[in-house]
């Protein structure tokens, strides 16, 4: 399945790589593991994809409610960092935004490939347009922080600096 994921994703983008984008394509997925294309789907594998050669920068943060039913889609790529889920699931509340569904898959080269779906906390299912830009602009902020100078809040309002 997950190599046929694969396969479908490539079909998909077949027209729209140029042979370095392929190259550059290549050497994103060379060390993913098998669980990464299990659990997306083709047309999320080419998101993804095609963000990345794009660009090819880390770290990269896409959001979407195309892909996930009830709730929007965040992809967070970047190098692994210390305490990253934690500090994600912090800017989040405090966003007041609600994880449902996280897959949390870093590759063998130390590169995480993490998705969540969430909703707003008052109950709406979809982030609107805006608030997606903002929730992407604060997560490209909080990953580019070094893990020096770190905060994180516990719920008694202490904090406590790693």
């Amino acid at each position: 399945m997950a190599q046929e994921h694969r396969l479908q994703a490539l079909e998909l983008m077949k027209f729209v790589l140029s042979a370095d984008e392929r190259i550059a394509l290549n050497a994103f997925w060379q060390p993913c593991p098998e669980r990464y294309f299990l659990h997306h789907t083709p047309t999320q594998l080419v998101w993804h994809a095609l963000h990345y050669v794009k660009t090819r920068r880390l770290p990269m943060v896409l959001i979407s409610n195309e892909y996930a039913r009830g709730g929007t889609e965040i992809f967070v790529c970047c190098q692994d960092q210390p305490q990253l889920f934690a500090r994600i699931a912090q800017l989040l509340s405090q966003k007041r935004i609600s994880i449902h569904d996280a897959q949390i898959i870093t590759t063998e080269n130390g590169v995480v490939l993490d998705s969540f779906i969430v909703s707003e906390r008052d109950g709406d299912d979809d982030l609107t347009d805006e608030r997606c830009m903002q929730i992407q602009q604060a997560m490209m902020k909080m990953l580019s922080l070094t893990e020096t100078g770190i905060k994180i809040y516990q719920k008694t309002g202490e904090t406590f600096v790693i």
